[in-house]
Parts: C-alpha cells; sequence; structure tokens
C-alpha cells in the first residue's frame, strides 16, 4: 500500500510534508515510518525525541 502512496512522491507541486500527513491518517504507523524515511523526512519518533532533548536544554 505504502508504495502505491509514494508514487506521487516525484509529481511536480506536491509538498513532503503534506504527503507525510496525508500518509498518516491513511496507513498504519509502521508503514508512514517507511513513507517518511523515504520523503527525507524524520520518523515522528525522531522529531518528538528531538524536541524534548530541546527542551531540557531550556
Amino acid at each position: 500500500r505504502a508504495g502505491r502512496f509514494l508514487a506521487i512522491v516525484h509529481a511536480p507541486g506536491y509538498d513532503r510534508r503534506i504527503i507525510a500527513a496525508a500518509a498518516a491518517t491513511q496507513f498504519d504507523p509502521d508503514d508512514v515510518v517507511h513513507i517518511r524515511t523515504a520523503l527525507g523526512l524524520q520518523p515522528i519518533g525522531a522529531v518528538d525525541s528531538a524536541r524534548a532533548a530541546l527542551l531540557k536544554r531550556i
């Protein structure tokens, strides 16, 4: 399923973040991790971990 969704990644005019957000509503969390990675985005958990580390510094 994720492969079909990634087919639009190279279509002109699509924003990677919008694709990732749409994927999060349509696919299992494991698939979303692979989709975000293929799009060059960090997995959600990695983003949360980075945010938590920054908040600890403040």
